[in-house]
């Protein structure tokens, strides 16, 4: 390699241009005043590489960064998108003829061989650069901020707790109730909401909107009596551990539940499972038990008579998902409307139920669930890929009938709202997209 140290004007020269030509890596350019990079070089892949005066070195292929130019010609600031939507617009041999700090404005320019110009800041560069699969991941299944809990979280003072008014008025607050359900914990108590209907639809715009299913918008859960409930959820037995809505195609991201009314007397509470944690604790006793879990799919099943009418829904996914770096993103669950459809070889079934039951035991444990019994104008709002939760049984009496709203928000409502207070507030993203 042969290291040369050169402001980007004096490319033009003949001498260095052959110079230049005839070594394995082509330094570009340095601008000695320039604090973020110490240079910048080809190489024989086809790439523009940056020292940083960090140690790092990044690669950023030529067809790539001149498919992403930012000029005002290839890039719309106000729709934050490109304006080239063919690729044949872009050559794929396409090689930088000099690239330079330019120091007035912190930015990257590269001067390309069609005669175009293009522009990257610092910023950009250091953010979209490629991150290979678990980086500043921690070892494991789980991925970085997440924090497991148990039983913990029912002693005073642990719960995750945040105020509706405060929610509804305060950036900082919403945000960090956000990041609470989406990374961190995957549960939090919202205290001292009216205790009355119909406050879900005002959470839900200060978030974006509530998602919408079978159910409606939201809905009201109270005991039906008889034999006329369509579901278990609507009668005043024991519920068992379930995340909700496992047989949409979509399911919610983060379930809201508005406690209006409780029953009195004993029943009527909820069980919270951390779902991560007993994924993570099966993970290290038994991970081949885990990766039947990741790798069969399992179909869940519901026809149900709403207000809306009839639905029949049906999806297939796992009981455990995890992302392209292979870490825990959705635990799937619920015995009620788990099909009977065999999605797995026959000689392979045992060693799916071996695993489905452990990780069903491992729920059922203290060290990763509590009980909480919701009081009227509390609001449980959990992370619906993570968090199970139960009912035990309870009675109504007389005037006292215990009436809770329902409402759903999706996924990328959440993630939305989380980038934007993060850009609003001037911090950077803690979501890895």
């Amino acid at each position: 390699m042969l290291s040369l140290r050169v402001k980007a004007r004096s490319l033009l020269g003949t001498q260095l241009r052959r110079l230049l030509n005839n070594s394995t890596h082509r330094c570009l350019t340095l601008s000695a005043s320039y604090n973020a990079a110490q240079n910048v070089y080809k190489n024989e892949n086809e790439c523009l590489v940056i020292k940083w005066n960090d140690g790092n070195v990044d690669e950023f292929p030529h067809v790539y960064l001149r498919e992403n130019c930012r000029c005002p010609a290839c890039y719309t600031d106000e729709r934050k998108s490109r304006t080239m939507y063919s690729p044949k617009e872009v050559n794929l041999d396409i090689t930088a003829e000099s690239a330079a700090w330019n120091t007035e404005d912190d930015q990257l320019e590269v001067n390309w061989e069609d005669g175009h110009t293009s522009h990257y800041s610092f910023e950009w560069l250091k953010y979209l650069r490629y991150r290979p699969p678990g980086e500043g991941q921690p070892d494991g299944v789980l991925r970085k901020g997440v924090k497991l809990w148990g039983q913990e979280l029912s002693e005073e003072g642990n719960m995750p707790t945040f105020q509706f008014q405060k929610l509804l008025n305060d950036d900082q607050e919403l945000y960090k109730w956000l990041v609470t359900l989406e990374i961190e914990t995957g549960i939090a108590k919202v205290e001292n909401a009216p205790k009355e209907a119909n406050q879900l639809p005002v959470l839900g715009e200060r978030v974006g909107y509530l998602m919408r299913n079978c159910y409606g918008d939201f809905y009201q859960l109270r005991a039906i009596a008889g034999e006329t409930a369509h579901e278990i959820g609507y009668t005043n037995s024991f519920l068992p551990i379930h995340t909700d809505t496992t047989f949409n195609q979509s399911a919610p991201s983060v379930t809201v539940l508005h406690c209006i009314e409780q029953a009195e007397g004993e029943g009527g509470a909820n069980l919270w499972v951390d779902g991560f944690h007993a994924a993570n604790l099966l993970f290290e006793e038994d991970p081949e038990s885990f990766q039947i879990l990741v790798n069969t799919p399992v179909v869940f099943r519901n026809i149900t008579l709403t207000k809306r009418g009839q639905f029949y829904a049906a999806s297939r996914r796992p009981i455990i998902r995890v992302d392209h770096e292979k870490r825990i993103q959705q635990a799937t669950y619920s015995d009620e409307f788990r099909d009977n459809h065999m999605s797995i070889e026959p000689k392979l079934m045992k060693s799916f139920y071996k695993a489905y039951f452990r990780y069903s035991e491992l729920m059922l444990d203290k060290k990763i669930s509590f009980w909480h019994k919701m009081k009227p104008g509390d609001l449980m709002t959990t992370n619906n890929y993570r968090v199970l939760h139960a009912r035990s049984a309870f009675k109504d009496r007389g005037d006292n009938v215990r009436f809770l709203e329902v409402g759903y928000f999706d996924l990328d409502c959440v993630l939305a709202k989380i980038r934007l207070l993060a850009e609003e507030q001037g911090i950077p993203s803690p979501l890895n997209l």
